[in-house]
C-alpha cells in the first residue's frame, strides 16, 4: 500500500447499533393503551480516519443515548481498543445524526450501544 493513503475504518453501527432501553420524561404511570416503541435510526454517520501510524485492528464499544434532538449524548467507552482510537470513535459519533426513538409517535431519549470497528486496509 502506498505511504500516506488513509487506512479504512468502518462502523458496524449501521447494521448492529441496538437500542438497549428507552427512557422518557413522561409520567411513570402505566398507560392503558399499548405503547408503540420505534428505535432510533442513523441518518448521518461520518467515520473517523484511521491514523496511518497505528497498526491495531479491533472495535471500540460506546454507550450513550440518542436525545430527542437526534444527537448522541454522553458517549462513554465501555470497551476500549487504544486511547487514540477510542478518542476518534467518541469524536466521530458526536457528529452522527439520528432520527430519534419514538414512543406512541412522540420523540423520546433512548440509550444506545454503538460498536465502531477499525480495520487496517488489506
Amino acid at each position: 500500500m502506498p505511504k500516506g493513503l488513509p487506512i479504512v475504518c468502518f462502523a458496524v453501527a449501521l447494521a448492529t447499533a441496538t437500542a438497549l432501553s428507552c427512557t422518557t420524561e413522561q409520567s411513570k404511570e402505566p398507560s392503558l393503551s399499548k405503547q408503540v416503541m420505534v428505535s432510533p435510526k442513523v441518518l448521518f454517520n461520518p467515520l473517523p480516519i484511521y491514523p496511518h501510524d497505528h497498526k491495531v485492528d479491533g472495535s471500540v464499544k460506546l454507550f450513550g443515548y440518542v436525545g430527542t434532538d437526534g444527537k448522541f449524548h454522553d458517549p462513554k467507552v465501555v470497551r476500549s481498543l487504544d486511547p487514540t482510537l477510542d478518542a476518534l470513535a467518541v469524536e466521530a459519533v458526536g457528529r452522527w445524526k439520528f432520527k430519534p426513538a419514538t414512543r406512541d409517535g412522540v420523540p423520546v431519549n433512548c440509550s444506545l450501544t454503538i460498536e465502531m470497528n477499525f480495520k487496517l486496509a488489506p
